[in-house]
């Protein structure tokens, strides 16, 4: 195949016009393969030609993403994947974990410390949150443990904002116990928030 033209596209791109077919590359891969017109090039030299693009565009794709928020491993990969495959995904994660920029443990850290602080999970629901983002139960589990939580005062600050009520309703109690179940705390602990609670009150 014989390269007809060059001419820059979109977004940092070039669109290479080939006798046979037309093809977008980011600049980089133009620029270092000196690719213009009259360039010959075999299916496979474009194939790997496409290959390392893609690997260059998934790196940028995913630096970008990490400047707008925080994300696990496969968190990212799962963004980076629909676009650009799995080789060039893969090859992107690795290249920003190399650098310090995507990190599992610290991300299990900072989202631990959120679920704590605002959504009030018991470790044992965070250790599950974390989990569905793909952080393994080993990261998850220690990110948890590190934490400096007292589930008795979150279940308090939980019932003290949504659940005032429940004293002389036992409706709104037993929604109450189901609720804090559900974020992961156990009958004990809901129990010993509730006396603790009591207790102050003069109940």
């Amino acid at each position: 195949m014989i390269i007809l033209e060059v001419k820059p596209a979109r977004k940092h791109r070039y669109l290479l016009v080939l006798d046979e077919c037309e093809m977008l590359l980011d600049s980089e891969t133009v620029e270092q393969h000196k690719l213009k017109a009259g360039v010959k090039l075999t299916h496979e030299q474009l194939e790997k030609l496409k290959l390392h693009s893609n690997c260059i565009r998934a790196l940028s794709k995913g630096s970008w993403l990490l400047g707008q928020r925080d994300y696990s491993c496969k968190g990212l990969r799962d963004k980076l994947l629909p676009d650009f495959g799995e080789y060039a995904s893969d090859y992107a994660i690795g290249q920003l974990e190399s650098v310090g920029a995507l990190n599992d443990e610290r991300y299990a850290n900072l989202m631990a410390e959120y679920y704590a602080e605002y959504k009030n999970l018991s470790r044992k629901a965070i250790v599950q949150e974390l989990y569905k983002k793909g952080i393994s139960r080993a990261t998850a589990q220690t990110a948890a443990e590190n934490l400096e939580y007292d589930h008795t005062d979150a279940i308090v600050r939980i019932i003290s904002v949504k659940y005032r009520g429940y004293a002389t309703d036992e409706k709104i109690k037993r929604r109450m116990i189901a609720a804090l179940q559900r974020k992961g705390f156990t009958f004990r602990e809901i129990n010993a928030a509730i006396d603790q609670i009591n207790e102050e009150n003069g109940y």
